[in-house]
């Protein structure tokens, strides 16, 4: 079953082309990566998806259904859940909290309800902290963690929303190779034992090329290649747009 299904998306500002006719299909279950050189469309396409800019022409649709133009809380609420490239968690919180809040929000409990309700789903969200194995740091700030930790955490904020389908942008930006290799593992299990669609942009070759069940590549908008890593790494016109880092490829 294809998940989500992208069609002719177009987008552009001013006279710049961001995306130029994308054509995209997800099947659920997946573990897809999209790369791209910086420039190439990647968030914008991203943004598209995600209700964050309209689309100029297109369509996206998510389980049969068109989702273009709808609102991101509405189709956050349909099942697609996406962790950006900047970290974006509740620095104040405690990290228990922050995945309480989550929660709630998912079920459309608004601030005012937090207080009584913290208790009903205080076991929900340490099930997602054991599942992104920080259980045992639930009682710290936020802002206290490290930087590869704050994104474990933002992943811990999008598997409380309960998502079909997991966008991660960048998702290894900023990490030591220690934590690089913590977080491609935790993408694979929550792939492997959710059984998880996941869709993540990244520059980290050996990550791409290490999970990736299919790769899509975005060049100035458009897509110039999809298929199997193996098929991409061999792609001679990947090569010419990735220029002197073919040799990651």
């Amino acid at each position: 079953m294809m998940l989500l299904e992208i069609e002719n998306l177009m987008k552009a500002f001013g006279g710049f082309q961001a995306t130029d006719r994308v054509n995209l299909s997800v099947e659920q279950g997946s573990l897809r990566s999209l790369i791209g050189p910086n420039g190439a469309g990647k968030t914008t396409l991203f943004n598209q998806i995600t209700g964050y800019l309209v689309p100029d022409s297109g369509r996206v649709a998510f389980r049969g259904k068109e989702i273009t133009g709808l609102h991101p809380y509405e189709i956050s609420r349909k099942g697609i859940t996406r962790a950006f490239q900047i970290i974006n968690i509740f620095p104040r919180l405690a990290v228990v909290e922050s995945v309480q809040l989550a929660i709630l929000a998912k079920r459309g409990h608004t601030l005012k309800c937090f207080a009584p309700a913290r208790r009903m789903v205080r076991d929900e969200a340490m099930a997602v902290l054991e599942t992104v194995g920080l259980a045992e740091r639930a009682g710290a700030l936020a802002r206290e963690l490290s930087h590869g930790d704050q994104r474990v955490l933002e992943l811990a904020l999008a598997l409380a929303g309960e998502p079909e389908l997991l966008l991660l942008d960048e998702p290894m930006a900023g990490m030591s190779p220690f934590e690089r290799v913590k977080v491609t593992e935790l993408i694979q299990k929550l792939h492997e034992e959710r059984k998880l669609t996941i869709l993540f942009c990244e520059h980290d070759m050996d990550v791409v090329f290490g999970i990736s069940e299919r790769v899509t590549v975005l060049h100035q908008g458009r897509v110039i290649a999809e298929g199997k890593p193996e098929d991409i790494k061999k792609n001679e016109e990947v090569h010419m747009v990735y220029l002197g880092q073919s040799e990651a490829l």
